[in-house]
């Protein structure tokens, strides 16, 4: 059976997809009048974590955070974009909030209508969160724009494109963004005493999140982000950090945790910015 006869529902609706040849970029794709596009219809299997090492930053070029659950999609847009940027990709949103907490992140590319949370939500939470809320987001959407303008002001993206989007017009909204956040940032006050100023941490820095495992991913004067390979729901709201290497222990208070599927999450919390102890650790990481 060929595929303009076979008969797909969509994943989110249910309604039948329709088969249309050459739709993306001289491929054919699955389509669904209400939900889009979805040229990987033929692999339904469920989206791979995100790479556990994330690209170094290249010369001047953005470090963009790609995140789509159709693997087609993904690979296409960062093949496009390998000239002109860095690309970290993403299939679902947990995975992302996570990437955005632990790496430099300059502007993230985010698809709307995916499993476990949309787009909608995804970009809500980074914009609540401190340590995310002030990277750009692009919303990318198959979506008409007039349905998508409004959701997308009310969760804080910066843009919205339509797909299929040229990846001229995806590039220059790419760079346009950027370099609107970076003026942003440098009319901003300087943050005091570094209080805010991540560190990522390049190391392997094992700790104990109270009686949990768990990996330094980044640190300030006044936080730290771990990942904890554990369960995270029932985490305390202040725990003791202890770093066995250094012998030393710190309270810290949790800000947002962000699961993973396969039970270990992403925990940011907050250290007194006073504390002597403290201030001594992150002056050592490396």
């Amino acid at each position: 059976m060929d595929r303009g006869s076979s008969i797909l529902p969509c994943p989110y609706c249910g309604r039948p997809l329709r088969w249309v040849p050459f739709r993306w970029f001289n491929r054919g794709s699955y389509q669904c009048g209400t939900c889009g596009d979805f040229p990987d219809m033929t692999n339904q299997a469920m989206p791979t974590p995100p790479p556990a090492h994330v690209p170094p930053l290249a010369g001047n070029r953005p470090r963009v955070l790609l995140v789509d659950d159709s693997k087609e999609h993904r690979d296409l847009y960062a093949l496009m974009l390998e000239s002109t940027a860095t690309v970290v990709t993403a299939a679902r949103g947990p995975d992302a909030l996570a990437i955005a907490s632990s790496a430099r992140v300059d502007v993230i590319v985010l698809d709307v209508l995916m499993p476990i949370m949309n787009g909608w939500e995804v970009c809500a939470q980074l914009k609540a969160n401190p340590v995310t809320r002030r990277i750009p987001v692009i919303m990318l959407t198959s979506l008409d724009s007039g349905d998508a303008s409004e959701p997308a002001r009310r969760a804080g993206a910066a843009a919205v494109l339509m797909k299929p989007c040229p990846i001229e017009r995806l590039a220059a909204t790419i760079e346009s963004v950027v370099a609107e956040q970076q003026m942003r940032a440098a009319a901003l006050p300087p943050l005091p005493n570094r209080r805010w100023t991540r560190k990522l941490v390049t190391t392997m820095v094992p700790a104990k999140a109270s009686d949990r495992t768990a990996q330094v991913l980044n640190v300030s004067y006044g936080g730290v982000c771990l990942r904890i390979d554990a369960e995270c729901r029932d985490m305390p709201p202040s725990f003791d950090i202890t770093f066995p290497a250094a012998a030393a222990t710190v309270r810290a208070e949790v800000v947002w945790v962000n699961p993973f599927d396969h039970g270990a999450c992403v925990c940011g919390a907050a250290v007194p910015a006073g504390d002597p102890t403290w201030r001594a650790i992150v002056d050592g990481l490396r």
